[in-house]
């Protein structure tokens, strides 16, 4: 009997902390509601308890039928014992589902935390690409005003030059025109 105890304690233990799959206040039962009935879970549960309780606190537990016993008892205890091997059963497998859902998880929030680190080396780099576009975009503006500017000062001497040069030939043209009429003053003389 201490064999079933030690078993039923290693399976589910008392954990003040409420992990998982463990018998305790904090402990949930909604998975097992189609397997066991919260009723009967939390009898069985104080069952395993109390047997827990009085074997650590030194007590002989002496779990043997009386001689005299109805058939019915050993059957109920029979019954009581397979239904905490059931129940220790699916507390393993919900015990080791668990485990498995938690590899997972945690692998899933390794892979979400890479992603996400990946993804923001992977902006930042896109941002200091896009710094470096608005700066030479500046430049190119920069540059293009200068050339227009230098162009509106090219045409605006071109004009002025172009005036000039009218102006000259214009002298010129009286120049010539007053040299033909000293050439035919002084030919008439």
């Amino acid at each position: 009997m201490s064999a079933v105890l030690q078993h039923a304690t290693d399976v589910m233990p008392n954990d003040p902390e409420g992990a998982p799959g463990l018998i305790g206040p904090q402990a949930t039962t909604s998975g097992m509601d189609g397997i066991i009935g919260r009723e009967m879970l939390r009898s069985l549960e104080d069952s395993v308890k109390s047997m827990v309780e009085a074997e650590v606190a030194g007590s002989a537990l002496a779990l043997s039928l009386p001689q005299a016993a109805p058939a019915g008892a050993a059957s109920d205890w029979n019954s009581t014992l397979s239904m905490v091997e059931r129940a220790a059963a699916t507390i393993r497998s919900y015990e080791k589902r668990y485990v498995q859902l938690e590899k997972q998880s945690r692998s899933l929030a390794d892979r979400a935390a890479e992603d996400h680190h990946r993804l923001q080396t992977h902006l930042r780099s896109l941002e200091e690409r896009l710094a470096h576009a608005e700066a030479r975009a500046v430049k190119a503006e920069t540059a293009a005003r200068d050339a227009e500017y230098e162009e509106w000062e090219a045409e605006t001497r071109a004009k002025k030059a172009e005036q000039r040069a009218a102006e000259a030939e214009a002298r010129a043209v009286q120049a010539e025109a007053y040299l033909r009429r000293v050439h035919e003053l002084l030919s008439a003389v």
